[in-house]
């Protein structure tokens, strides 16, 4: 659910505490300024003034000038001057140099991008622009102040400042700042205001949560609002479902043909779960993704009765269709509004700022399914990545409710792997291999069941070590049970020339078969953020190696056994007349750590591979 408005008058402002470690620098702002000036509830002028300090082509990006405006809104005034670093002015720039477009990565939108591309001939290089942006026909937040909008910039000095009617409400919400909202009174305006100086660059890190995470924000919003022909308040949670909850009425309705067809496909059923699956195929079947975003239809979900005409809508629409259809079955859903960026909500700011995306909720008796009617072809009911941990808001006519979507255990992320291979004394080997992936690593698996049979052996390549060539067969079979963990397996057989390397009367063999590496270089001495585990998995991997006869083991690997707060690693290998018995189990866990943990972390990544990398000697 991309809400431009959402994005572009969003109130954020970076800070962020003095690292550990020194960031490099690619760019400086060193002035920004922004005025905001909201006439009443339905106008609001915006004067900006950005003056930045480019050090090397790694911020280049801020060279260039954009800005986003929705219909009834305008560029009012621009101007523009690029100088050395001794203050020679190279070029100046006015409105008539700018360029604009409405192309969008989404299929329909009101909204106009006007932009000046420029390339820095040199660097260092200053470059300043000022403008004014009229905003008109309503607003749910205000605008944007976003000076540290990525890694590597360092602000000089940043400010903000809000001026409203002192007959509208205004809301602020913080997060992870230290920054001081200031609120003043002045000729029947309450004045908002935020200054920063002196805020050093953000290290983009391995391991780290992304730019939104680490940076800290404020978010400003009017209490009531006039929004493209509606009106509201953000006065509770209650208050924002309730505006949310008009949006939604008379936009269920169904065409007779297909209220009859629903009956027909799903009468016979014996249960609600059959019959959520068999609507859910259905909607898979008759219908496709398309982003639109006209006016507010941002917001507001397209009529049902469009979707099943058009056969197409965005995840409001989609969601909203899939409620209507099972409404006429008399099963109960809600529509329900979340983040793929961020999983917390701000809990005192209701804000439409604070959601992108719509999903449905269905309460059961013994259960509650959360179904991603934008894609369907996922199992019923499977809560993947982007939406598992997250909060969400449950629309009803009484208001609303939060709720947090569940998240699969770090062991339910499962790839099990078992591998036989059996060794030639000339170091070729006949391998295979089934493997099943659960939940996560499912997610990461499924693109593969819809590839050429070139991209699927170009998978094993890079996840096995054996050659394109080696690869015999490769086959997938996919598990979509709605109502446990789906999974994916995947068999396949390898005859490999070069498996072993031959030296003399010994073969030098890989433990595991499986390409794994973890990156643990500039993790130390390098750190300024803490250790941030994104998502939690186990690998399992059983490995049969029957090796030739009138060989021995001359040597193999100690057994290893690592438990650390992030994880944990075991191998083992026991040999059992001319079997061995390979055992290798890897458990990360999901969360954050502090950065005095790095030399840990960063040791435990290493003896991973080291384990991985190691090879056990054979002798005849």
């Amino acid at each position: 659910m991309q809400t431009f408005r959402s994005v572009i008058f969003t109130t954020i402002v970076f800070l962020c505490v003095t690292p550990a470690v020194k960031a490099q620098t690619n760019v400086i702002v060193l002035e920004d300024v922004t005025e905001v000036t909201a006439k009443d509830a339905d106008m609001v002028g915006v004067n900006r003034h950005l003056s930045v300090e480019i050090l090397n082509d790694k911020g280049s990006d801020y060279a260039s000038f954009d800005t986003q405006c929705s219909k009834g809104d305008k560029l009012v005034s621009f101007s523009g001057s690029v100088t050395d670093k001794e203050g020679r002015v190279l070029r100046k720039m006015k409105k008539s140099d700018l360029q604009t477009t409405a192309y969008s990565k989404e299929m329909a939108t009101d909204v106009v991008t006007t932009f000046f591309d420029y390339t820095p001939p040199t660097y260092p290089i200053i470059i300043t622009y000022d403008w004014k942006e009229e905003i008109s026909d309503g607003l749910i937040q205000y605008p944007m102040f976003f000076p540290q909008s990525d890694y590597g910039v360092e602000i000089k000095r940043a400010s903000y400042r809000l001026s409203v009617p002192a007959t509208i409400k205004c809301k602020y919400a913080e997060r992870n700042t230290m920054a001081t909202v200031k609120c003043t009174s002045s000729e029947g305006n309450n004045i908002y205001e935020v200054q920063m100086d002196s805020i050093p660059a953000i290290s983009k890190e391995s391991y780290s949560k992304d730019l939104r995470q680490l940076a800290p924000m404020v978010l400003f919003a009017p209490s009531d609002f006039h929004y493209m022909g509606t009106s509201g308040n953000l006065n509770s949670w209650r208050d924002f479902g309730l505006w949310h909850s008009e949006l939604l009425k008379g936009r269920d309705v169904l065409p007779d043909a297909l209220r009859n067809e629903l009956h027909q496909i799903t009468d016979s059923c014996t249960s609600v779960k059959s019959k959520l699956s068999i609507v859910y195929q259905y909607l898979e079947a008759h219908t496709r993704y398309v982003s639109i975003q006209l006016g507010i239809g941002g917001l507001q979900p397209a009529p049902a009765s469009d979707v099943y005409r058009t056969g197409f809508s965005d995840c409001k629409g989609l969601s909203n269709y899939m409620h209507a259809m099972l409404e006429v079955l008399g099963i109960p859903s809600f529509y329900t509004i979340i983040s793929t960026r961020e999983p917390k909500l701000l809990k005192d700011f209701p804000n439409e700022a604070q959601f992108n995306h719509a999903i449905l909720q269905v309460p059961l008796p013994s259960d509650t399914l959360w179904l991603e009617c934008t894609d369907p072809s996922l199992p019923l009911g499977y809560v993947h990545s982007e939406i598992a941990g997250h909060d969400a808001f449950v629309i009803s006519g009484e208001g609303g409710k939060i709720c947090r979507l569940p998240e699969y255990p770090d062991s339910s992320n499962l790839q099990k792997s078992n591998i036989d291979i059996k060794l030639s004394s000339d170091g070729k080997a006949a391998v295979k291999m089934n493997q099943i992936s659960y939940c996560r690593q499912y997610e990461d698996v499924t693109p593969l069941m819809t590839v050429d049979d070139d991209k699927k052996k170009a998978y094993i390549q890079n996840t096995v070590r054996l050659a394109s060539n080696d690869i015999d067969s490769i086959g997938f079979s996919e598990n979509k049970n709605a109502f446990s963990h789906p999974s994916i397996s995947l068999r396949m057989k390898a005859e490999s020339n070069s498996y072993a390397n031959v030296v003399g009367n010994r073969l030098f063999v890989p433990v595991n078969p499986l390409l794994k590496s973890f990156s643990s270089q500039q993790l130390v001495n390098r750190r300024s953020n803490d250790i941030y585990i994104d998502y939690g998995y186990l690998d399992e991997e059983d490995i049969t190696l029957t090796f030739p006869d009138g060989y021995t083991v001359e040597s193999m690997p100690q057994p290893v056994n690592i438990q650390m707060p992030f994880g944990s690693f075991s191998s083992s290998i026991k040999c059992e007349g001319n079997q061995l018995l390979i055992c290798q189990r890897l458990l990360m866990r999901k969360g954050s750590y502090p950065q005095s943990l790095i030399n840990s972390f960063s040791g435990f990544l290493k003896s991973i591979n080291t384990s991985y990398e190691q090879k056990l000697v054979l002798k005849k």
